[in-house]
């Protein structure tokens, strides 16, 4: 969905992914492995994706939302989903250096 989008965003604007801590080769794990094959599959892109658009100042950020109380995350989850969704809002905010992992779980930038 980004690529034919991106002719269509301004010199400055922002992308936001919406991905998961679970896709980092920090957090590689034995179980999950479609869910974090995809994610890791989104972090790289994005990291990817800030470099080619860094000469137009876009700034790209994956945001991870934390353990989310929905469907797949259950009810033991510790995030609400408006929780999440002010953290992602942080993020976006806090518009951190283009590329960089911002953590709604720690309301700051995750090192890949």
């Amino acid at each position: 969905f980004t690529e034919p989008m991106l002719a269509l965003l301004k010199d400055g604007a922002q992308v936001v992914f919406i991905t998961s801590n679970m896709g980092l080769p920090s957090q590689a794990g034995p179980n999950g492995t479609a869910y974090r094959l995809s994610k890791a599959a989104v972090n790289m892109y994005a990291a990817m994706l800030a470099q080619r658009v860094a000469d137009r100042h876009i700034n790209v950020t994956p945001v991870h939302p934390g353990w989310v109380q929905t469907r797949l995350g259950g009810d033991s989850a510790p995030f609400t989903p408006e929780q999440a969704a002010d953290g992602i809002f942080q993020g976006i905010v806090a518009r951190p250096e283009s590329g960089q992992f911002w953590n709604v779980e720690t309301n700051a930038v995750m090192a890949y």
